[in-house]
């Protein structure tokens, strides 16, 4: 499963393999499945993780869009937002729009 670290506010101490990324928001890491990782988040860090299957990123109904994301994909990569607060606000509702989204299809599965 591919991650993404979307740290709005805070601080973050990113493990990734042998490297050590201390890290303020807003920013957004990507971290491959084979990368081994763990973060260690400062008590005022807000922020959500998204996992995603790799068939969502590249299978077969999104061939045309995997140029665009593979990059993102190769190696993890730390990319800092600017601190455009329409910007963070956007990113922040879809994020939360997706997790209704998430929530509302496991409730319906029961």
């Amino acid at each position: 499963m591919f991650q993404l670290l979307f740290l709005l506010r805070g601080k973050v101490r990113a493990t990734i393999d042998d490297a050590v990324w201390d890290c303020v928001g807003p920013t957004v890491i990507t971290i491959h499945p084979s990368v081994v990782h763990g973060f260690e988040f400062s008590k005022a860090a807000q922020g959500y993780v998204l996992t995603l299957d790799q068939s969502v990123l590249f299978g077969k109904h999104y061939e045309q869009q995997a140029d665009r994301f593979a990059p993102l994909f190769l190696e993890p990569l730390q990319m800092q937002f600017a601190p455009a607060a329409d910007v963070l606000e956007r990113i922040e509702a879809l994020l939360i729009q997706m997790m209704k989204e998430f929530e509302a299809n496991s409730t319906a599965m029961r």
